[in-house]
């Protein structure tokens, strides 16, 4: 793989944004941690976990603590994915 592939041509940053994940705030932390600990066809268990991860990336967001890039790179990854991934 040469470096074209490893960096988007107009930003230039990494097209695996998984170092957005790297040195989070560590109350959102938490809250990643326990949403990726549970079985996620477990509705009951996960929906409060859902909640708890939305407003967590939302308060790191308006604290600051992560980029815009970030949060919307969390909620699409861990919230708003296709069923079934």
């Amino acid at each position: 793989m040469n470096d074209n592939e490893l960096y988007d041509t107009i930003t230039g940053k990494p097209i695996d944004k998984s170092y957005l994940e790297q040195g989070l705030p560590k109350q959102l932390q938490i809250n990643l941690d326990a949403y990726k600990a549970e079985d996620q066809h477990n509705t009951l268990k996960m929906e409060p976990l859902w909640y708890n991860l939305y407003a967590a990336i939302n308060e790191a967001l308006n604290d600051e603590e992560i980029s815009d890039e970030a949060a919307r790179y969390l909620r699409d990854k861990y919230l708003f994915k296709p069923a079934g991934t």
